[in-house]
């Protein structure tokens, strides 16, 4: 028993020490470009770059992310459930399953300002017999949407919203939020007119990033669309639904920087898929932490982008 309350006095000690540094974290580095006179950005990246902030919405998820870490009995649940259910199921269908985890891309100031600002995209209220309603504008699809808390954020500015996800626990949180599902593999043979396509740290954890994105600039060179797209940088590519977690396909994206990687992926990826630039934009990508951190962060870069009218250059 000694031993025990030592391991567990151990334990929390440890854990205030990461929450401290947590607590006293510069999150400004969050949104900003580092070394402003460096040449590791291209004119027109700089030029296009939109900086957000810490915002009220943002700050509210950290909160809540807070609030749930006070919970030590919630934690040391999904901490044995999280253990005896990865033998079975996925992760991605873990949280699904035991609500946890959630994740948060922009708040809806941020996207308000970053896209719908940018495009002229924002809602319409008119006048309907005395109350006032919101008039929404399209077709959006949301590739890979998981539990559908980021999509909502999109959805609310569309008539209609498409969703595609691979694990069947969050295709039935999608349904049960009146999404409509489309098959992962099929979803860009269908003739629908998408006003938008969002594909939010998707490219990174799928098999073939390079076919996504071909299918993409397709079906919205139909449409006349745009693509909302996040990628985590420094890139990582993992597929979780294959054992070697290895994609058919690799990004093509170097450098050792965030505004390295960024260059790239867009010198090397982007362009030569047949995208225009809009605008872009860096922004955390938070996630509800666990028994050991109050919440995890990576740093997305964010881009606006629509179909450029010459023809892609040929993925070898």
């Amino acid at each position: 028993m000694p031993l025990f309350r030592r391991s567990v006095h151990l334990y929390l000690l440890k854990r205030h020490c990461r929450e401290a540094t947590l607590f006293g974290l510069d999150k400004s580095q969050w949104y900003r470009l580092v070394d402003d006179n460096d040449q590791m950005l291209s004119d027109e990246l700089r030029g296009k770059f939109i900086e957000c902030h810490l915002d009220l919405g943002t700050q509210r998820f950290i909160d809540a992310c807070y609030y749930q870490s006070k919970c030590l009995f919630r934690s040391l649940w999904i901490l044995i459930m999280r253990s005896i259910l990865k033998l079975f199921i996925s992760s991605t269908s873990i949280c699904g399953l035991l609500n946890c985890g959630r994740m948060f891309v922009f708040s809806d100031e941020q996207i308000e300002k970053f896209c719908f600002d940018t495009l002229d995209m924002q809602s319409e209220m008119v006048d309907n017999g005395g109350r006032s309603r919101r008039q929404n504008r399209g077709t959006l699809l949301d590739i890979g949407a998981g539990d559908g808390n980021v999509t909502a954020k999109l959805a609310k500015y569309f008539n209609r919203t498409y969703v595609t996800e691979l694990s069947r626990t969050m295709q039935n949180r999608l349904i049960k939020r009146a999404f409509h599902l489309l098959d992962v593999d099929e979803w860009h043979e269908h003739e629908f007119r998408f006003d938008m396509i969002s594909c939010l740290n998707v490219l990174d954890r799928c098999d073939r990033p390079l076919d996504m994105l071909s299918n993409i600039r397709q079906s919205l060179q139909r449409s006349g669309g745009h693509l909302l797209l996040a990628i985590v940088l420094p890139l990582v590519q993992y597929v979780e639904s294959k054992r070697s977690h290895q994609p058919e396909q690799y990004l093509p994206v170097q450098g050792q920087t965030f505004e390295q990687q960024v260059q790239s992926f867009w010198d090397n990826v982007l362009a030569p898929a047949g995208f225009e630039l809009i605008c872009w934009t860096k922004l955390p990508y938070l996630s509800e932490g666990n028994i050991d951190l109050t919440y995890f962060w990576l740093i997305d870069a964010i881009f606006l982008l629509k179909p450029a009218p010459h023809n892609p250059s040929e993925w070898v």
